[in-house]
């Protein structure tokens, strides 16, 4: 056992990339065609995507036979938003400590870098040693506890000035980590996340460009879920015939939203953690304790927002201002992350 499960400390920052809400179809009842099985369910002689039935509830079946090259132009000859829909999952991540501390993008129009969490996350290993951050995450990614999907859908690969693309959390159909990055898996959308607007945007010489726009983000804190605002929030990447490649997510949580859903969902996810004595290791109790003020074995909200670190690091230096007045108002993030084909499952 590692010094504290810090599960919750990385999926801080994972939740980012991690939205949506919708259906899977796996009803299986009789005379319903289910899409993803090989079987002809509803027996009219067509199964799965050749079905009507799917082809008019699913993206990818709707996708399966039509290429980016064969969308129509509109009349000036720019490609119109098509139903065409590229689809990736998540393999690996890059949380924006030691060396990778510079993930992120400029959202401050001054021409550098701008992650103000990754200063949080650095101090919290400077802190601690121990901390496993980047480990805990890629172990959680390749157990299929985190699985983020990713959907395009862009007039062109290569050139477009109409392209919409969106992040979700998914589902494993057939519950099967070992098969989640084959490059041909299927996944519902979990329902358990809050729908969200796609981002807008474009395709230039093959780099994926979408955002700034403002989205809901689901944060996974241990067990504890909390929705946060992301403004400001913007994706690029490159993309290839099959999918997205490889990209960064970054944007800007408003200090408000950290003081009243990030630091209350973290303290109850501390204090599960600290009453877990059987699993704490030295390290992790000596780490929490430092956090638990008042010595009662409970890490309060008041903990976290009078600690020096998060106080300094974060809610004293808001980066980012969100509105326009001049004011900064929110605390800058970004992570990378790299895919591969999948195939998503989801009612339109």
């Amino acid at each position: 056992m590692r010094d504290v499960n810090h599960r919750g400390l990385s999926y801080l920052l994972v939740g980012l990339l991690a939205l949506g809400m919708s259906c899977s179809d796996d009803s299986g009842a009789a005379g319903v065609e289910v899409c993803d099985n090989g079987v002809d369910d509803n027996n009219d002689g067509l199964a799965d995507c050749q079905d009507p039935e799917c082809r008019k509830r699913l993206i990818s079946c709707q996708t399966a036979d039509q290429s980016v090259s064969d969308i129509p132009s509109t009349a000036d000859g720019s490609s119109s938003l098509p139903d065409v829909a590229l689809q990736s999952i998540t393999n690996a991540m890059a949380l924006p400590v030691g060396s990778k501390k510079s993930v992120g993008m400029d959202l401050t129009g001054d021409g550098k870098v701008d992650n103000r969490l990754a200063d949080l996350l650095n101090a919290l290993t400077t802190l601690h040693s121990g901390l496993t951050l980047q480990q805990d995450l890629d172990e959680q990614i390749k157990d299929g506890t985190l699985l983020l999907l990713q959907e395009l859908r862009s007039g062109s690969l290569k050139d477009s000035t109409k392209a919409r693309f969106q992040f979700f959390f998914g589902k494993d159909l057939d519950k099967n980590p070992k098969d989640n990055f084959s490059g041909t898996e299927w996944f519902s959308i979990n329902p358990n996340f809050s729908s969200t607007t796609p981002l807008n945007g474009k395709v230039t010489g093959g780099t994926l460009s979408v955002g700034p726009g403002e989205i809901m983000v689901p944060l996974a804190l241990g067990k504890v879920y909390v929705v946060v605002t992301l403004k400001l929030a913007r994706v690029t990447a490159k993309v290839t015939k099959k999918g997205i490649t490889q990209g960064v997510v970054a944007g800007a949580m408003p200090i408000a939203d950290v003081k009243g859903r990030l630091l209350p969902g973290l303290a109850t996810e501390m204090t599960r953690q600290y009453a877990d004595k059987a699993n704490l290791s030295p390290n992790g109790k000596k780490l929490l304790e430092y956090f638990d003020v008042n010595k009662d074995g409970t890490i309060s909200v008041k903990e976290l927002t009078g600690n020096p670190i998060i106080k300094t690091v974060i809610l004293d230096q808001p980066d980012v201002d969100t509105d326009g007045d001049n004011k900064l108002d929110a605390v800058s993030a970004g992570i990378g992350f790299t895919s591969v084909p999948c195939k998503i499952q989801r009612m339109e």
